[in-house]
């Protein structure tokens, strides 16, 4: 069995090339060979990393490295160093943002599944379930995702659906669960 390189940055679990050593799909458990492996297999690059307000660590979507847009996401536990799957995103998604809220959830936007992706998801960790959390006023990928110290998610920038970058900006109000426009960036830009 072959251990992937797990790399920590800012205090965020990073996966760099992550394919479990229990490749030909998903498991319980993810093995151990000098560390833990992901349980699915992932290019490493597209996913989302998410340090959940329990320590764990949620890694979400992202290409297979056998071909196709992800919905699997996945639990790594540091305290018995273990990886563990957890439920599936709504939608497969690969190139997307993910936004630590305020109540523990985990906000995805946007992304890519083949075309690029204005649906929304939040996962929460209590029930291991992502539930659908409305739609961007447009198909965005390569956008930011910010929380604001107010508890609303600012997304901006990004490619368009048709390739163009974007100067536009929207809230996400988890109070309310509703996305609304807000004032746009002075340049477009993508990737900042």
């Amino acid at each position: 069995m072959t251990a992937w390189p797990v790399i920590v940055r800012v205090g965020i679990l990073l996966v760099l090339g992550g394919l479990s050593a229990c490749s030909g799909g998903a498991s319980s458990e993810g093995s151990k060979a000098g560390g833990s492996a992901l349980v699915t297999p992932s290019d490493g690059r597209s996913q989302s990393e998410s340090l959940l307000t329990d320590g764990s660590v949620l890694v979400a979507g992202g290409y297979s490295l056998g071909g196709g847009f992800q919905a699997a996401a996945m639990i790594y536990d540091p305290v018995v160093a273990r990886w563990h799957v957890t439920g599936n995103l709504q939608s497969p998604r690969a190139g997307h943002q993910a936004t630590l809220l305020q109540d523990g959830s985990v906000l995805v936007s946007g992304g890519t599944n083949g075309g690029f992706l204005s649906s929304t998801e939040f996962y929460r960790p209590a029930v291991g379930q992502w539930m659908k959390a409305g739609n961007l006023s447009m198909p965005r990928i390569g956008h930011t995702s910010t929380l604001l110290p107010n508890g609303q998610v600012l997304i901006a920038g990004g490619y368009g659906a048709n390739g163009v970058v974007l100067n536009s900006a929207e809230l996400y109000d988890p109070s309310t669960g509703l996305w609304a426009s807000t004032g746009s960036l002075t340049d477009a830009r993508v990737g900042q």
